[in-house]
């Protein structure tokens, strides 16, 4: 155990001299650079109880000649193996779902890799450089390909060869020398990152046989003007789209449940999208800088929209949400400045407080079917008119999100009673914050006679009137309002049932 600086589990350096070594059963974690530049290692057994092996910890191996993972190995880091020159073979075991990146960059003398069928991601350089690697079997379930995981081999350089599409295993790893129209073959089931990442190319059609369209694969493909996403594709990755600037329109097929962050940012020409059914959220900054996009079609099934993911969409004007969504998170619909109208449906239970942040141009706001327009929003607006929390005060005042020091709003509150008189919350509001109420329905030039006439005939603020009836009643003499005059003393005699309504004023 001399050998070994072991911490909780964890193996943290390794102070041996080289030659066979054996890791003692007690270690579950290989900390990061624990074996690094042991060059005097030749052989390395690691036991089942590891889990986890942390990036570099076999970096410059040079010596090591032959290493055992055991079943059970959960994760490995980047880089554990790089620039072990002497490494000849290497088996994965099937526990192991992922090979990062740079895992086996530069292991000249790997002639030999074992790959199992729980495989499914190989990421960017993690056999790039095996200079001597010849063969290899792919798994048949892989769902990510990082970009140049076989470069500089000589198995990978034989693809080359064969075609300006790199395929092998129903794999797509290249087509970076391909120009036009692309036609993907059938039986084609991924698309590695960065495979597409030319201006060259016009127009592609993804066959329905493909699953994984991996992240960045059409990055700054600015002349794509056409593109087809046929049904049968379910993953679309990070940025697999953004910088694609010739694309005016975008239809997504049922089949589509997942795309990454940033699919489609910066599209500036894209006017058109349709969203797959198979979808529950629009990650972040899936459309943010579509400078041109105008015509946006969301189906039922979204249930959340992310971080900005529409953020700098300068032409949108109008946004309505479907019935079922949930969530809008901060800044989704940032600096949308031809925005005018946005519907949110009743199912609505969070929404940020800066979600329409710079969105000056909106003039009507729907809720529950609850319409506000110029007076109430200007109203709201008038402190910061970019501002866009009167969209919260709203749902506040509905009691349908949960928001830390967000009090009722008075017209937001008297907007949704004259929406839905019998609603019993906006009732006990109103009735909680009766003076300040009042104060919005009296405000100068802007009397509101016949929100007034519905508060009084609903008979829901009785007890709240008898309070200040009178006082009100002077108001209405002093400034010679006579029609609200004659309004408070009816008011005062028919419902509130004060027999002598002249025993303080006169007619």
């Amino acid at each position: 155990m001399k050998d070994f600086k072991i911490e909780d589990g964890t193996l943290v350096r390794y102070l041996g001299e080289g030659g066979a070594v054996t890791i003692p059963e007690s270690v579950d974690r290989i900390e990061e650079d624990a074996f690094a530049n042991c060059r005097r290692m030749t052989s390395v057994t690691i036991p089942g109880s590891v889990k986890t092996i942390c990036s570099r910890a076999f970096l410059n191996c040079t010596g090591l000649t032959a290493i055992t993972l055991p079943e059970g190995l959960r994760d490995i880091g980047r880089s554990v193996f790089e620039h072990c020159t002497g490494l000849t073979s290497v088996t994965i075991p099937e526990s192991l779902t992922s090979i990062p990146e740079l895992t086996f960059k530069g292991c000249t003398a790997l002639t030999s890799v074992t790959l199992p069928d729980s495989l499914t991601e190989i990421d960017g350089c993690a056999f790039c450089a095996c200079l001597n690697l010849k063969d290899i079997k792919l798994p048949p379930a892989l769902q990510h390909l990082g970009e140049n995981a076989f470069a500089l081999t000589p198995w990978y350089e034989a693809l080359q060869k064969a075609g300006s599409l790199v395929i092998s295993g129903g794999y797509l790893f290249d087509a970076r020398h391909c120009t036009g129209k692309v036609e993907i073959p059938d039986g084609v089931t991924l698309i590695a990152s960065h495979a597409f990442t030319t201006p060259l190319i016009t127009a592609v059609t993804v066959p329905g046989s493909v699953r994984y369209i991996n992240d960045v694969a059409f990055y700054k493909c600015w002349n794509l003007t056409a593109l087809t996403i046929e049904e049968g594709v379910t993953h679309i990755g990070e940025e697999a789209f953004s910088c694609c600037t010739g694309l005016t329109s975008v239809t997504l097929p049922d089949s589509v449940t997942h795309i990454g962050d940033g699919a489609f940012s910066y599209c500036v020409g894209l006017t058109s999208v349709t969203l797959s059914k198979g979808m529950t959220s629009i990650t972040e900054e899936m459309f943010s800088d579509c400078a041109a996009l105008t015509d946006l079609t969301i189906p039922g099934t979204i249930r959340k929209i992310e971080r900005s993911a529409f953020e700098f969409c300068t032409a949108l004007t109008a946004f309505t949400a479907p019935e079922g969504m949930t969530c809008i998170e901060e800044n989704a619909f940032r600096s949308c400045s031809a925005l005018t109208s946005v519907t949110l449906p009743a199912s609505m239970t969070e929404l940020n407080a800066w979600a329409f942040t710079d969105c000056e141009k909106i003039r009507m706001i729907r809720v529950r079917g609850i319409e506000l327009h110029h007076k109430e929003i200007d109203y709201l607006k008038w402190e910061s008119a970019t501002d866009p929390r009167y969209f919260l005060y709203l749902l506040v005042s509905y009691d349908m999100v949960k928001v830390e020091d967000a009090p009722p709003d008075d017209p937001i509150i008297l907007t949704a009673f004259k929406a839905c008189p019998d609603d019993e919350r906006t009732i006990a509001c109103i009735r909680s914050h009766f003076s300040s109420m009042l104060s919005w329905i009296f405000e100068e030039d802007e009397l509101d006679l016949e929100l007034l006439r519905l508060m009084m005939n609903s008979g829901k603020f009785n007890d709240n009137f008898r309070g200040c009836i009178d006082d009100l009643i002077e108001y209405a003499i002093d400034e010679e309002l006579h029609e609200l005059q004659l309004l408070l003393m009816n008011y005062k005699h028919e419902q509130l049932g004060f027999p002598d309504i002249t025993d303080r004023f006169e007619l």
